[in-house]
């Protein structure tokens, strides 16, 4: 009944974010780890509400999750990269923000970035 993409990278995602599965059982709301257990052995699948609450808390594409296309690797890297982005905006003085969020203002000197 299960698909074994899913199986697989279920718990290769839980294991990976540190949770057992009563941890994970408790995230999702659900009253005991029966549930993440039978979705691991393949016995049972999750709604696809609960689907997108397992790609959201263990930060996986939900490509990835069922299908295993989605490469976690280049996921992880495009959210590294966010992050890094993320920090070098908040480095920025007032002025070059304002100059890259507005460019119709002109400036001499820019800072690098």
């Amino acid at each position: 009944m299960g698909n074994e993409y899913f199986q697989y990278n279920l718990r290769t995602a839980r294991k990976r974010e540190g949770l057992n599965q009563k941890e994970l059982a408790d995230a999702l709301g659900l009253k005991n780890k029966q549930s993440i257990s039978d979705w691991e052995s393949g016995k049972s699948m999750p709604k696809t509400e609960t689907l997108l609450k397992i790609s959201k808390l263990l930060k996986v594409s939900l490509d990835w999750l069922m299908f295993g296309s989605f490469p976690q690797l280049e996921y992880e890297n495009v959210v590294k990269e966010k992050e890094e982005l993320y920090k070098k905006v908040q480095e920025l003085s007032e002025q070059d923000a304002e100059t890259i969020i507005n460019p119709k203002v002109k400036r001499k000197d820019i800072s690098k970035i």
